[in-house]
């Protein structure tokens, strides 16, 4: 955990150790005087869960507003009766777009889009939670980052989330930094379910066009479509240093087949590509030089990117950035890189099954 203060008036802390993010967001849900804003991608009951449960019926009990969207994808093993259990005690959930078993068997690619797979908190429009998160007692374990913001740029995450809970759809905005220096240290990204355009990634590709020394990312599903790719080649053949954190083995084996697929191009233009063992790696986050960083739900997946609403800061705020790198280089210490004699030693039944799960992406996901 490290804080600081942004020329905005925001007070910034990143979070790497989960336990430490769980007694924060419990100790400011436990604060609430007015209002707390949630969304979930995945909210399980045991463990972490509980604790944020309990904080929430707490907060309803004293007076306060709470509001609460989960995923039907994401808690489609969640019992029901925990969310009712939350909304007799005064809470307020929805569930978005709910998921039945025989979605899968009208439309069986079609349940894994159009989720919400934010992880968002807003307490009395002064203090927000984001990154990727989730609630419960098996994410303990898993490498993840979180951000907290205290202070102004909390009522844009507010603004965020009005748009989601209300199901009203953002105009397209797109704001690149034209010059170094001239945006705002802390600024939000949110998809909204758009297949034709995500900013996340516009800002991705601005930020990688730019970059001059430095491409720093740590990703859980590191699956990026032929432009993000064709960027980050152009980006290594001009010297710039670009380095991607990513699991060995993530929790969704048919993204890590259908991601190595794709690799090939990447090494042969100097990208270097490490894979984390251990623990799951669930980090969505990137370092551009030493004056760009993101990190929140969005993954570089076509999911993501195409698919689901999310939500990113983007921050200009270099001692933050500087701790940042610190944190993905201790995953990138504890990887084995894969290189292009690693491709090339793949057995038969991995190029076999990379193949079949890369060209089943368009049975999940419009992606070129």
């Amino acid at each position: 955990m490290a804080s600081f203060t942004a020329e905005t008036g925001d007070r910034l802390t990143l979070f790497s150790a989960y336990r430490a993010w769980i007694d924060q967001l419990v100790t400011d849900l436990d604060r609430a005087q007015r209002e707390i804003v949630m969304e979930m991608y995945t909210f399980e009951p045991d463990g972490e869960g509980g604790d944020v449960a309990e904080a929430l019926l707490r907060a309803a009990e004293r007076g306060v507003r709470v509001r609460l969207m989960v995923d039907g994808l994401g808690c489609r093993s969640v019992p029901d009766d925990f969310f009712d259990w939350l909304r007799e005690g005064g809470v307020r959930v929805r569930t978005y777009n709910p998921v039945h078993w025989w979605s899968f068997l009208l439309h069986p690619g079609k349940p894994l889009r159009r989720r919400n797979h934010r992880k968002l908190a807003v307490v009395d429009n002064r203090v927000g939670h984001l990154g990727g998160m989730n609630l419960g007692f098996r994410f303990r374990h898993w490498e993840d980052l979180a951000l907290r913001v205290e202070g102004p740029s909390a009522a844009a995450l507010r603004q965020s989330h009005e748009y989601v809970w209300e199901g009203r759809r953002r105009k397209p905005i797109f704001l690149p930094w034209r010059h170094r220096g001239l945006a705002p240290e802390v600024h939000f990204l949110d998809n909204f379910s758009d297949e034709q355009y995500s900013p996340i990634k516009k800002h991705y590709i601005h930020a990688i066009r730019r970059a001059q020394h430095r491409i720093l990312m740590a990703h859980a599903y590191f699956f990026p479509d032929k432009r993000l790719r064709k960027e980050l080649r152009k980006a290594a053949r001009r010297g710039v240093s670009v380095e991607i954190v990513a699991p060995e083995s993530s929790d969704i084996a048919a993204v890590d087949y259908a991601a190595r697929h794709v690799f090939r191009k990447l090494l042969r233009d100097g990208v270097r590509l490490f894979l984390f063992r251990g623990a799951k790696l669930h980090a969505k986050a990137a370092v551009i030089d030493d004056d760009w960083m993101t990190l929140g739900s969005a993954n570089l997946d076509p999911i993501s990117l195409f698919s689901c609403l999310e939500i990113n800061a983007a921050i200009q705020h270099r001692p933050l950035i500087a701790h940042l790198t610190r944190v993905i280089e201790n995953y990138k210490s504890r990887s084995v890189e894969f290189d292009m004699m690693s491709w090339v030693r793949r057995s038969l039944p991995e190029r076999a099954l990379e193949w079949l799960w890369y060209r089943a992406r368009r049975w999940y996901a419009t992606w070129g």
